[in-house]
């Protein structure tokens, strides 16, 4: 694997293993605390932005263009290598928060994520997964 791909696939499963210790973490703990809640948000951030650098990967070096938009870029990608449509529909989803959290196009629902938490690192790992299958069914070197 590339350095900087291996570098952000490094702080991606940090970012997974601290989302994974909040989902089992009290959520009013988690809202009452700004540390933790700062948290929440940067590391969803940073995993949502890995399986975007992957999937921007994978379409460059297939395709050799990429859409102008992360969701475009899920879909394509989703579409090349042949992945569920409701694992894409979901992780858009996931891309549309983490819109709302960097632009701050919206008042976040802390209590909605935290109740779905859970779900949201299954999608992303059941999807990255998916990525690296492709990667290697297609012969890429990461």
């Amino acid at each position: 694997m590339r350095g900087d791909l291996l570098k952000r696939y490094n702080r991606f499963k940090k970012a997974i293993e601290l989302l994974s210790t909040l989902s089992k973490t009290n959520p009013d703990k988690i809202v009452n605390d700004y540390t933790l809640l700062s948290s929440l948000e940067r590391n969803i951030q940073l995993a949502v932005e890995f399986l975007i650098d992957l999937s921007n990967y994978i379409l460059s070096e297939s395709v050799g263009e990429v859409p102008d938009t992360y969701k475009e870029i899920v879909a394509k990608t989703g579409e090349l290598c042949d992945l569920e449509k409701e694992l894409v529909k979901e992780v858009r989803g996931i891309i549309g928060l983490r819109n709302i959290i960097v632009h701050l196009y919206a008042d976040i629902d802390y209590d909605v994520i935290l109740s779905e938490l859970g779900n949201i690192i299954d999608e992303i790992l059941a999807y990255v997964s998916k990525l690296f299958e492709c990667i290697d069914k297609r012969g890429l070197d990461p």
